[in-house]
């Protein structure tokens, strides 16, 4: 009789939609409305599996939700925004780390100053505000004659 309930249980627990069959975050009947592939965790190949791409606010059926020519798990793994076609993983790895609320006081030292484009060995232009955080040390010198 235990045994039967038991059954019961798993039985409506599957019909009422918690089954999980690719064993990422979004049960079957989610799958089924979002239109994703509930057998594979990564719908639309592009490296970022549908959990990632539905918090990041990309279209997991979309390789590339911004149409940058850069794949959603591409930018996500290089800190780019996905949904920004005018912002891409930079090609030395740089990352995006400007945190939005930066302003320039100053050019004295323990000022923020401008955030301004330098090229990198790469020989691309890179913004000063991208590398907020990481462990650089930018040495910033002018001269007037």
């Amino acid at each position: 009789m235990r045994l039967l309930s038991l059954a019961a249980l798993a039985l409506m627990a599957i019909s009422c939609g918690s089954a999980n069959s690719d064993a990422d975050c979004l049960t079957n009947a989610e799958e089924r409305a979002a239109g994703t592939d509930k057998s594979n965790p990564d719908s639309d190949g592009d490296g970022a599996d549908d959990c990632e791409e539905v918090a990041a606010g990309t279209d997991p059926l979309d390789d590339d939700s911004d149409g940058d020519g850069f794949a959603d798990g591409e930018e996500l793994e290089c800190i780019s925004d996905p949904l920004d076609a005018d912002e891409s993983c930079y090609e030395c790895g740089w990352t995006h780390n400007d945190p939005g609320d930066l302003e320039s006081d100053g050019n004295q030292v323990g000022d923020t100053i401008a955030n301004f484009a330098m090229q990198d060995q790469c020989g691309e232009e890179v913004k000063l505000w991208d590398l907020a955080g990481d462990e650089y040390y930018i040495l910033y010198m002018t001269a007037a004659w």
